[in-house]
């Protein structure tokens, strides 16, 4: 082959190629080794000798290939150097004999730089992910894509009481509680195929004494270089406490619940009494007084103006006596029911405030237990009131309807609306009446769905059960 076609080769190669004499002596570098050595010309190491670009061992192994190309041997290694400029270096290199007389060395360096630092960035990467994997404080689990368990850590073995031995080649769902569901195909598909990076779980785990512990789950993929699974990793955190102090305020919140409850009920049982009181007692008295008063007035005629005066009074007081009890307790919600309560409501609302209130009911039978009855009456009340004092409306309505063993009752009205996000809390107390309604129905097994918007008026509906289950009724 033509010298010129060999040293174009030579030049477009993409290592670093020199021809050196017996002694290592550099008598030739191709354009790319200009570079890699970051020279300003090939001239700059023209003559000087080979080993003087290593140190240490690295030199060694250099004299040593350099003897063994005299020696007609090929020489393979992998070298460190500084650049010219002093960049650090590796390169593996070859040092082969040339020729027959073995008195012209070639040298061929391939820059291995970037795969070396690859290499050690990965071996920190796998150090630091041991590091964290053994002696991290969260409970971790290596299994393969099967979730069969390959390793589990010190963190693992404390959570749940288990040796590795116990649980290696075990599946992942193995130690969960029985009851607890695993991943679906379609969750690990997604999981696998990368669709998703990790999946999230609150689950319940059995000890090894088969006890309950409580762990937050989250489940990820190490892929190999062509981005298929490999492995996965799940992580459990500890959530028992979180989760104990979440059960024991559910269990609080049920007993202040219930606490409200009867306190409201009790309260209108009260308030029923003192109503009942004020009308068998006191009113039947003033009648009974007025009556008196009238039969003197026929005998006393000097008397009529006196008599007529205090007659009057008792006349006003009778009046107020009235009033107060149908405000205390409403004799019609338990005398002649809900719906005649209700309809009773609405006129008052409408003779009281001048908001057009209409009533509609069905008409089917509705035998509500007195417990309900009570609670719709009030939260209906509770709701005309939140009309009045908030809407600025000029009609309302409610509607009553039978539904198989419930009830639903619609108040509507043509007010202001507002948006139902923003209700609780509201600083005109509006926010807490809707929250109160709500909690009472909620106890009684109902329900409450509010529609609102700012300027299209407001729809309530109360759904109830007509009946208290057995485990609700209250003596």
């Amino acid at each position: 082959m033509d010298e010129a076609v060999i040293t174009r080769l030579i030049d477009c190669s993409n290592d670093c190629v020199k021809f050196l004499d017996e002694n290592g002596v550099i008598l030739f570098m191709n354009a790319r080794g200009v570079e890699l050595m970051e020279l300003a010309s090939a001239t700059q190491v023209l003559g000087s000798n080979y080993t003087d670009y290593f140190d240490g061992s690295e030199k060694t192994a250099v004299q040593q290939a350099l003897a063994g190309a005299r020696n007609g041997q090929v020489s393979r290694f992998t070298a460190y150097a500084l650049t010219t400029k002093g960049t650090p270096r590796w390169w593996n290199i070859i040092i082969a004999p040339v020729g027959d007389d073995q008195r012209r060395l070639l040298s061929i360096s391939r820059d291995i730089t970037e795969h070396i630092q690859v290499e050690k960035a990965l071996r920190e990467s796998e150090e630091a992910f041991r590091k964290l994997f053994e002696e991290g404080p969260i409970a971790m689990l290596l299994s393969d894509c099967s979730f069969q368990i390959q390793k589990v850590n010190n963190a693992f073995c404390r959570m749940l009481g288990y040796a590795e031995r116990e649980v290696l080649g075990r599946a992942l769902s193995t130690i969960l509680d029985h009851d607890e569901s695993w991943l679906d195909e379609a969750q690990t598909h997604r999981l696998l195929g990368g669709e998703v990076s990790s999946v999230q779980m609150e689950k319940r785990y059995l000890t090894r004494r088969k006890q309950v512990v409580w762990g937050h789950m989250t489940i990820s993929v190490i892929r190999d270089p062509e981005n298929k699974p490999r492995y996965t990793v799940a992580m459990i955190e500890n959530i028992n406490d979180r989760k104990q102090t979440q059960e024991q305020l559910l269990t609080y919140q049920e007993q202040l619940q219930t606490l409200a409850s009867n306190l409201s009920l009790s309260e209108e049982r009260e308030r029923r009494r003192i109503a009942t009181n004020l009308h068998d007692r006191i009113g039947q008295s003033l009648a009974f007084a007025k009556l008196k008063l009238s039969a003197l007035a026929k005998t006393s005629p000097n008397a009529t103006d006196a008599i007529n005066e205090v007659r009057d009074l008792i006349e006003q007081a009778i009046g107020d006596t009235r009033s107060l009890t149908f405000e205390l307790s409403p004799p019609v919600l338990y005398e002649l029911g809900l719906p005649a309560a209700l309809e009773w409501l609405a006129r008052k609302i409408q003779r009281e405030h001048g908001i057009a209130t209409r009533f509609h009911d069905d008409g089917l039978p509705k035998v509500v237990d007195e417990d309900i009855r009570v609670v719709l009456f009030q939260a209906v009340r509770e709701l005309l009131v939140n009309v009045v004092k908030h809407a600025r409306a000029t009609h309302a309505q409610v509607l009553l309807r039978r539904e198989s063993d419930a009830l639903r009752i619609i108040i509507e009205d043509d007010g202001v609306g507002f948006d139902p996000a923003k209700m609780a809390g509201g600083s005109d107390g509006s926010g807490f009446g809707l929250f109160s309604v709500r909690e009472r129905l909620d106890y009684l097994g109902g329900r409450v769905k509010i529609r609102s918007e700012p300027g299209l008026g407001t729809r309530v509906t109360l759904l109830a059960p007509l009946k208290l289950s057995g485990d609700d009724a209250k003596p």
